[in-house]
């Protein structure tokens, strides 16, 4: 554990830093976009390893074999589907991503260090971003989520129970800039760049979960509390909805629903 990182959590567990009932958010940037059939939004195919282990009962599934510790969380998480990229274009995309006043940049190595640190953060900001990728799998797209997910997977159970036990309003959103193609493989064994994607999401008030609405708006007809008439949530409408209320006057690109 590096000293910032010791720090951080040092913070966080004396108490110190904005004052009961200020919400948080902890935006991890998935760069690179991944396969969000393949983790958020999960659907099974003949492509689909045996190893991936899907969690039964749980709509659309989940991916227990790529992520076994969040699969322990499962009642606490909310998988927001059906969400509409701006682009299929990275930097475009990413653009799209809300700025926060701190922002970390990790790779598998130092995932887990960069989500210990934002806990420890989030002591004394609003907002911490973290850029983590890459996740761009146009090609072996199973062996290269299998190291990805190890990381994310330890890194946000381990920030999950953490803030649990800090018992500050903290949201944590999980997401790329856009997804990629369902169904069959490419002829790599990979998925290309495709606009409808997933986030993970969690939130917590004073350690006590919430249960903060909508798990899909991907399904005609199933609009949820938003009472949206159409299948797909554009990406800004996302990044105004309750799930990043405080981050409202950053994002000024107008609503799309598509």
């Amino acid at each position: 554990m590096t000293r910032r990182v010791f720090l951080s959590q040092a913070a966080a567990a004396c108490g110190v830093g904005f004052a009961a009932g200020t919400e948080h958010l902890i935006f991890v940037s998935m760069e690179g976009g991944p396969s969000h059939t393949d983790l958020f939004d999960f659907q099974a195919g003949p492509w689909t390893p045996d190893w991936m282990d899907p969690v039964r009962g749980f709509s659309p599934g989940f991916p227990r074999g790529l992520m076994p510790a969040l699969a322990g969380h499962l009642n606490e998480i909310r998988l927001v589907r059906g969400l509409r990229a701006a682009s299929r274009d990275h930097r475009v995309a990413l653009s799209a991503h809300p700025a926060c006043d701190v922002s970390l940049r990790a790779d598998r190595a130092s995932f887990i260090d960069a989500c210990a640190e934002a806990r420890g953060l989030a002591a004394w900001h609003r907002s911490i971003r973290i850029d983590f990728g890459s996740w761009d799998h146009h090609g072996n797209l199973y062996e290269n989520l299998r190291p990805m997910c190890a990381a994310f997977d330890r890194g946000i159970a381990r920030l999950i129970e953490g803030l649990k036990r800090d018992r500050r309003d903290v949201r944590v959103v999980a997401m790329g800039e856009f997804g990629r193609t369902p169904g069959p493989l490419n002829q790599n064994r990979g998925r290309d760049h495709h606009p409808v994607h997933a986030a993970l999401t969690w939130s917590a008030e004073r350690g006590e979960l919430r249960r903060l609405g909508f798990i899909s708006i991907s399904r005609a007809g199933d609009g949820g509390p938003l009472s949206l008439k159409k299948s797909r949530l554009a990406i800004q409408e996302f990044y105004r909805s309750r799930w990043l209320i405080h981050l409202d006057r950053r994002c000024h690109t107008p609503v799309r629903l598509e």
